[in-house]
């Protein structure tokens, strides 16, 4: 039993020294590939009235440019965006009011930049995304056809699309511990 705890001690260790070594910056860095031409470029967008918003002129949808939570300085998303089940997210697109809404997955979609990763966005018209090692996911508001306890989410790290069960983990138990980021749009 000591011996085990010993290994398991000295794992733990090695495991938290090499990550340590890495260097931070290269983790959560931004990064663009020259070789692949971009699909959301700036042009793309417009910036609205005070820039809290943008119109994408490809599809005519008004984004937020912040992520519910944070908040547009008038240069940039200030603040830390919030977390929340999905139950959640669709009641906070209510309350911001406007005809705000949380996209449907093609519209997330949309604004995913091909060409850059973590985050697969254009950081200059969506700055200040939440980005990570792990798994960042953002709503859409659209549902599974299969299952409809199951929503299509958005790992915006990359831009993979994925699908999510939105309210329990199918044994009853909530799974209010699911949670994911919102960017709002309207038309």
């Amino acid at each position: 039993m000591i011996m085990k705890k010993r290994v398991s001690s000295l794992c733990t260790l090695a495991v938290t020294s090499i990550l340590m070594s890495l260097p931070l910056p290269a983790i959560a860095e931004y990064k663009c590939r020259n070789d692949i031409i971009a699909t959301t470029p700036n042009s793309r967008f417009k910036i609205m009235s005070n820039g809290s918003e943008v119109k994408d002129i490809k599809t005519n949808l008004i984004w937020q440019r912040c992520s519910i939570g944070q908040t547009w300085d008038g240069n940039q998303c200030v603040g830390d965006a919030t977390a929340m089940n999905w139950k959640d997210a669709m009641n906070e697109a209510i309350k911001t009011g406007r005809n705000y809404r949380v996209p449907n997955i093609k519209e997330l979609q949309s604004i995913t930049e091909v060409a850059c990763f973590d985050p697969a966005l254009n950081v200059s018209i969506f700055p200040n995304t939440p980005t990570g090692v792990f798994d960042v996911t953002y709503w859409s508001s659209t549902p599974d056809l299969k299952n409809e306890q199951y929503i299509y989410i958005m790992r915006i790290e990359y831009g993979l699309v994925n699908i999510l069960r939105k309210d329990t983990d199918g044994h009853g138990t909530r799974y209010d511990e699911s949670r994911g980021y919102v960017r709002l749009v309207r038309q």
